[in-house]
């Protein structure tokens, strides 16, 4: 049996973004949120003052003092798509000085059309090749946006790390 030795996550930066009056690190949850080979964004509002304005991201968001980050990631989906997921699963924590992102991951069990956008500008279903080339075209605006540095380097990273499980399973089972 081969195993593969997992690399430790990706050194993510913090944008120039300033956060006023916010504690550091600051905590954030996001959401890898996936239906076949393709992956829910949304295009982020064209505000200077916030995290990757005018580009493809991950949904999710801060952590509050009184949840967890799994908790964050639930109330958030819910506030920003109507999503309420059962079973999100921890995918890597980001430790950076100023900021740890708590990622997880979760399939997408309802039709797209049943999500309601209630924050951001547009969002759909990406398809990896999209993701890779880091830009993505938006129905609603008629442009083609860039997807955030670090949402497209958390996302290559799950590739990644997908691509080794995988690798993993095949080699084990034909070795057994």
């Amino acid at each position: 049996m081969r195993s593969h030795k997992y690399s430790s996550p990706p050194q993510l930066s913090l944008t120039n973004i300033e956060y006023k009056d916010t504690k550091f690190p600051l905590q954030v949850a996001l959401a890898i949120v996936y239906q076949e080979d393709n992956f829910l964004l949304q295009l982020r509002d064209n505000i200077p003052t916030i995290a990757y304005p005018n580009c493809w991201g991950l949904f999710g968001g801060h952590v509050e003092s009184e949840e967890n980050p799994k908790q964050a990631l639930k109330r958030e989906l819910v506030e920003e798509i109507n999503y309420k997921v059962s079973n999100p699963i921890k995918f890597r924590v980001y430790n950076e000085p100023n900021i740890t992102r708590y990622l997880y991951s979760s399939p997408l069990t309802v039709a797209i059309e049943q999500l309601v956008l209630q924050e951001g500008v547009d969002f759909g279903l990406v398809p990896v090749n999209m993701i890779k080339q880091g830009q993505c075209y938006s129905p609603k605006t008629d442009q083609v946006h860039p997807i955030g540095k670090v949402h497209q380097a958390i996302l290559l990273d799950f590739f990644e790390y997908n691509l080794k499980l995988k690798e993993n399973i095949v080699i084990t089972s034909t070795h057994t």
